[in-house]
């Protein structure tokens, strides 16, 4: 047995034996939630620990009572800071990193984001609910942001950890959910924005909600904003090379340096490039940026609530979102020595002989400080989803059978779609006006049913017994890459270049045995059976050299399953009034999305083509993962939380990289790594002198290391990509008659895209650096209906990146009308 595992044991053994020495219950007298709910708690000022949740246990329970350290997020919390998304209502929750269209400075799209959870990175190994159904897209398990809806929340409850047990499969890192509010009266509110600086955007949103005689709940809600977003966001940059041809294409010595001379002497001298970096130190210049990136986002949904009678509740309805980016005029750097702009060129010639010199077009052939600079207009466009659209149908009902006997039924189904068009990437003849391209659409759909009921069991109001069902059906519809003769006119299709075809479906069964051992004691005991399945199947019609030569590959992929079994164990201890110990140790999976499956993509870099293939036979990455952690409440007004937690991550989904010949590459997803991640969650929320104001910091570190990986030993040792290691926050918050507001400030560390963590260089065009942001917001009831507020995020103006160029400080102003 292992140092850890004895840790553990010997944790959770303490836990009981110091429960039987402490118990304040001389009788040892048991009693169930109902009474101990009730207890008089200081802590039940706070809005975390006094808060009932239902994430962490699938029934409603006292987040001072649950098996893990619960972040509670509410509409009050909320009203500190500006909340477009829901990641601007999450920056001071430990454990949490979000990077990009979380946010609402930031372009939507999924594509366009990444997360981590405690300690694991990934936004598809976390799970992401909206009142209990998973909303994680069906084609690759990341998130629409936009469906995640602040508007009609009235509650987010988000639970770290794995939680397999209870939800199945992407819940490693944790569980976040938002909770829609049930409406209980007529109420209303449109709101109206507008701000500027680093990135120009307006909005309007509204919500109604309103409960009719007849019993029937209705909630409706709409979001519009629009963005020109800011002009710098996505540097161009390139590498200058020797004058020199290849030694392949012209084998004799003296005509190779007499050809790299007239290329020399034939080439323009350039001015206005800037000096810079690769993100693994190479020498690079930026010569440009790619310029304005306009979007537009829209959400609705409509929710329907009926009683049907004292004991029995349904609602249902639907929720719909829609983004799109487009691209501006791009801008280049380079003049000529009298300052003289100079016109970028289509095209990308390899030159290779003397005669050809004469035809390169002016930006095809620079001389920048004795070297050749190839530039081209296909350098300045972008490469990003243009339209992504999410559609989301749902159905619960709730049955009250009395004796705490509870049914719950959930029904769900998603479609989701994207549009995203990209120039030829080996022709390099595009320019921003047209050129040949493609069109890749990706269709998909989810459906998703629970089943699940809780009731007592042998020992009345000691013993609650949770069983359900479940089920999930994945498609990938078809995703398909369509050439265009025009890469801007989505009309001009020629011939589809690939469809790729596949589905998942996981059948699942499980168990959760709650049990008071005393008034302060509680075990919670689960166990999940998940049958995974999938087939698929491929039609691509690829180039697999550089002379042109296709041929076409149609591949069908038989059905084949994988059972899956992840007990959780957890035990909460409850000391005294405002305190809360708690161990837990479970087991979680990923299985391989559809798009890791089935989806073969062909690119080229010059004359080097790689083909990353399918990964049919892939397994589910797995988890194994122990915790221990508390929170208190020591006197009133200050509450501190902390947890440390352990993570054993196997099968870990890696591409390895071979390189065929000179011009080709082959790259396989495989199930190749391992990682071990070590962790220190901690929240403090302190009342200062006046109750009006709040102080709230938090801190987290994640000490990641791969410890196996067969596609890339090298690797081994390193921390883990898109995990920042340290995080920590400070803020606070206001309160006092008509004013609100906060002030908050957060730091993350820098994190690495690259395996073997070769991309050190931060501060360089496509580098995560490391960064501290300071954010605020105020607001004053000007009227009992009218509220103004003013928000400033990155107020100190912080130059960043995260990959792209973030943006710098941005003001938005609003005015809100309420009923």
């Amino acid at each position: 047995m292992s140092r850890l595992h004895v840790i553990t044991l010997l944790a959770l053994t303490n836990l009981a034996y110091s429960n039987q020495i402490l118990a304040e219950d001389s009788d040892q007298s048991v009693v169930g939630p109902a009474e101990t709910a009730n207890t008089d708690n200081p802590a039940s000022n706070d809005e975390s620990l006094g808060t009932m949740v239902v994430t962490a246990t699938r029934s409603e329970i006292s987040a001072s009572m649950a098996p893990a350290n619960v972040s509670v997020i509410t509409t009050e919390n909320t009203e500190n800071r500006l909340t477009q998304r829901i990641g601007d209502a999450l920056k001071d929750v430990p454990g949490i990193y979000l990077r990009g269209s979380a946010y609402g400075t930031s372009m939507p799209g999924s594509s366009l984001s990444s997360s981590a959870f405690h300690g694991v990175s990934g936004t598809n190994r976390s799970l992401f609910l909206v009142d209990g159904l998973p909303v994680n897209l069906p084609n690759n398990g990341s998130v629409d942001w936009n469906i995640l809806n602040m508007d009609d929340a009235q509650q987010v409850e988000y639970v770290p950890g794995p939680f397999s047990a209870l939800y199945g499969s992407g819940a490693m890192g944790g569980v976040l959910n938002v909770i829609s509010k049930v409406p209980t009266k007529r109420e209303g509110r449109l709101s109206f924005g507008a701000g500027g600086a680093a990135v120009d955007q307006w909005g309007i949103k509204g919500r109604y909600r309103d409960r009719f005689e007849n019993g029937v709940g209705i909630s409706v809600t709409f979001n519009h904003m629009d963005s020109d977003n800011w002009a710098v966001s996505d540097y161009v940059t390139a590498s200058p090379a020797s004058f020199t041809p290849s030694a392949t294409a012209i084998p004799n010595a003296v005509v190779r340096a007499n050809t790299a001379t007239a290329l020399r002497n034939a080439s323009t001298p350039v001015f206005g490039a800037i000096p810079t970096a690769t993100t693994q130190g190479g020498s690079s210049y930026i010569i440009g940026d790619k310029g304005d990136r306009p979007w537009e986002q829209n959400t609705a949904s409509l929710h329907l609530y009926y009683d049907l009678t004292d004991s029995t509740e349904i609602d249902g309805g639907m929720s719909w979102s829609r983004s799109e980016t487009s691209a501006g005029t791009f801008n280049s750097y380079l003049t000529t020595a009298g300052g003289s702009p100079i016109a970028i060129a289509t095209g990308n010639p390899t030159v290779n002989s003397v005669a050809s010199v004469a035809g390169l077009a002016q930006s095809n052939n620079l001389n920048l400080n004795g070297q050749r600079l190839n530039v081209y207009e296909q350098q300045f466009l972008h490469f990003l989803p243009s339209v992504e659209d999410t559609r989301r149908y749902f159905a619960h009902l709730k049955h009250d059978f009395g004796h705490d006997v509870k049914l719950n039924v959930d029904f769900q189904y998603m479609d989701h779609e994207t549009y995203s068009p990209s120039p030829n990437s080996a022709a390099f003849d595009d320019t921003l006006s047209g050129g040949r391209g493609q069109l890749t659409v990706t269709p998909s759909q989810r459906i998703d049913g629970n089943v699940a009921l809780r009731f007592p069991f042998l020992w009345d109001q000691r013993n609650f017994v949770t069983v359900g069902f479940g089920a999930n059906h994945n498609n990938l519809e078809g995703q398909k890459r369509l050439a265009l003769s025009n890469w801007q006119d989505w009309s001009s299709v020629t011939n589809t270049v690939y469809d790729g075809k596949g589905e998942s479906s996981i059948y699942s069964a499980f168990i959760q045995d709650e049990i008071w051992l005393r008034k302060n004691l509680i075990a919670h005991l689960g166990v999940r059976y998940d049958d995974w399945s999938t087939s698929g199947s491929i039609v691509q019609k690829a180039t697999v050299t550089s002379t042109g030569t296709t041929t076409n590959l149609t591949q069908t992929y038989s059905e084949r399953s994988v059972s899956q079994f992840n007990p959780k164990f957890s035990l909460t201890w409850l000391p005294a009034d405002g305190y809360k110990l708690f161990a837990s140790t479970g087991w979680a999976f990923r299985p391989p999305t559809n798009s890791d499956l089935y989806s073969t993509s062909q690119t080229a870099s010059g004359s080097v083509f790689t083909l990353t293939q399918a990964g049919p036979n892939l397994k589910p990455e797995t988890m194994y993962s122990w915790e221990v952690g508390g929170e208190a409440t020591p006197i009133e007004g200050t509450t501190i939380a902390a947890s440390y937690f352990h993570h054993y991550i196997s099968d870990l989904i890696y591409r390895k990289d071979t390189t065929l010949s000179a011009t080709n590459r082959l790259q396989e997803r495989q199930n190749a790594g391992e990682a071990e991640v070590e962790g220190v969650e901690a929240k403090l929320r302190q009342k200062l002198y006046w109750d009006w104001l709040h102080f709230t910091g938090t801190y987290t570190l994640n000490d990641s290391i791969i410890t196996k990986n067969e596609a890339n030993p090298l690797s081994v040792g390193k921390q883990m990509v898109l995990l920042p290691e340290t995080m920590f926050s400070g803020g606070l918050d206001v309160k006092y008659e008509h004013w609100s507001g906060g002030i908050i400030g957060r730091y993350v560390s820098q994190q690495y895209t690259n395996d073997q963590n070769l991309d050190q260089r931060a501060g360089v065009p496509g580098s995560y650096d490391p960064y501290f942001l300071v954010d605020t917001r105020i607001a004053y009831q000007a009227t009992k209906n009218i509220d103004l507020s003013f928000s400033a995020n990155n107020l100190l103006d912080r130059e960043y990146s995260s990959f792209y160029q973030q943006a710098g400080r941005t003001v938005y102003g609003e005015v809100s009308y309420s009923f």
